[in-house]
């Protein structure tokens, strides 16, 4: 039998929807490489305030903390692109996102809060999301879990465990600007302007248990935490076309 010819209208129609998300996904892509260009700078001028225990990017422990945003989103950008519809190349692009946001904010805060207070606007304001990139990455690398190979959940009987996983983190979020002071070391002396004292006793005992770095010397410039972080994201640089992933899947195609 023939083919039918399709329209050209139509056609145009549906590339319009994948243009867009593909525009989105490399926009996305491009915020997260912009963040490493700005936490030099950032480096540069805490050298030129004397204060270079507090540079980002000095140490050795960095260099996985760059690669494995870096990866996250490249490789979260090609499946965007590709899957469109398919939820784990948003996520990883949300991952490597969450870190280079979270690496420029510490950068931020450092400088204009801790090197030479007051020289940079809202620095207390940042100080108290700064260092969110583990809750962030444990959250998105749960989802890629989840969602990995078909893009929906396992069955419905999951979707009570996908609403904690979301709604957790974002309370545990939302409750830490009430906390007086930042975990993260560096910015303990950092005040901050949101803080309810009458909540710090509770706070801090919620809190306390999720701070990597108070119970185990973990940070976000830990190599341990960066080499988990991009464990799932490895084994798939070796499939940018999304069509085979090294999370035990046994699915050709999504």
């Amino acid at each position: 039998m023939p083919r039918t010819a399709v329209p050209a209208s139509q056609t145009h129609q549906e590339r319009r929807p994948h243009r867009w998300s593909a525009s989105l996904a490399w926009g996305v892509w491009a915020l997260a490489l912009l963040a490493l260009p700005v936490l030099f700078w950032l480096d540069h001028l805490l050298r030129q305030a004397g204060r270079p225990e507090l540079v980002l990017l000095g140490a050795s422990s960095s260099i996985p903390y760059v690669l494995s945003g870096l990866s996250a989103a490249t490789i979260g950008a090609v499946l965007a692109n590709r899957r469109p519809h398919h939820p784990v190349g948003w996520l990883l692009l949300a991952l490597g996102l969450s870190v280079g946001v979270d690496g420029v904010a510490n950068g931020y805060v450092a400088y204009g809060a801790v090197a030479r207070p007051g020289s940079l606007p809202a620095a207390r304001q940042v100080a108290v999301y700064a260092d969110n990139a583990t809750l962030v990455g444990r959250v998105c690398i749960s989802f890629v879990l989840l969602l990995t190979p078909t893009g929906s959940l396992p069955s419905p009987r999951w979707r009570w465990w996908a609403r904690v996983m979301a709604v957790v983190p974002a309370a545990l979020l939302g409750s830490r600007a009430l906390l007086p002071r930042p975990f993260y070391p560096p910015f303990q002396s950092v005040s901050s302007p949101f803080a309810v004292h009458v909540l710090v006793g509770p706070l801090t005992v919620v809190w306390w248990p999720r701070q990597p770095s108070a119970i185990s010397g973990w940070s976000w410039r830990s190599p341990r935490w960066w080499s988990a972080l991009a464990a799932p994201a490895g084994p798939s640089a070796n499939s940018f076309g999304g069509w085979r992933w090294g999370l035990g899947c046994r699915c050709r195609r999504w």
